[in-house]
């Protein structure tokens, strides 16, 4: 009978060992691509809410100074008077809204042909994968030229820097210049949906799409 005692009192030890080793086992990590063993975890989204497009408003893209490269994505037409042009940046996600909004202020004779072509450019192939900034620059001279000189994107903002250049030398017109911006941002690289922000056209405006 002692003995028996004995065997069932050395398997309940046995029995509780195994338990307590279990609890404090480690976990197996889980296992992703590449050799560094991490995953991308996606949170769950709470009751009744939708996630959130994945990196909405995380994307991060090297800053883009390259000039060629920004003068590429780049077009300014020049009025002689403010009125009629907005003073607020707009973001252009369609064709339609091209030609309802933009095109009606290349209307003057000056710009007939250049409205031609943009009304070709801006086309629903060219949305498909790309959002149209427009916006407002004054110069306080004829002589200086605009251009886009600093391109951003963190978390998902967008920040342009609109500068000018200038002749050499002090000698320069007193004329004021009005300018109407086009930049085009690729969706594939900056978001579908990212705010943009403009800095030093009309006034430092703020938006994103509606």
């Amino acid at each position: 009978m002692k003995r028996i005692n004995a065997i069932i009192a050395i398997l309940l030890i046995a029995a509780m060992a195994f338990a307590a080793a279990a609890c404090t086992s480690p976990k197996p990590q889980p296992q992703g691509p590449g050799d560094n063993g991490t995953v991308k975890v996606t949170p769950e989204p709470a009751e009744g809410n939708v996630l959130p497009d994945p990196g909405l408003n995380l994307i991060d893209v090297a800053p883009l100074s390259d000039r060629e490269k920004l003068d590429s994505l780049t077009e300014f037409y020049r009025f002689g008077t403010s009125e009629g042009l907005p003073s607020e940046t707009m973001i252009i996600t369609s064709s339609k809204e091209f030609e309802q909004k933009i095109l009606p202020l290349l209307a003057d004779d000056t710009y007939k042909a250049a409205a031609q072509a943009a009304a070709a450019k801006y086309n629903d192939d060219f949305f498909k994968n790309n959002r149209l900034v427009v916006f407002r620059i004054d110069l306080s001279s004829g002589s200086f030229t605009p251009q886009v000189q600093y391109l951003t994107c963190e978390k998902g903002v967008v920040d342009v820097t609109v500068g000018f250049n200038k002749p050499e030398g002090d000698v320069f017109t007193a004329d004021m210049a009005y300018y109407l911006g086009f930049l085009i941002l690729d969706t594939n690289i900056y978001g579908s949906n990212s705010t943009v922000n403009v800095h030093g056209a009309l006034v430092e405006d703020k938006t994103s799409e509606s």
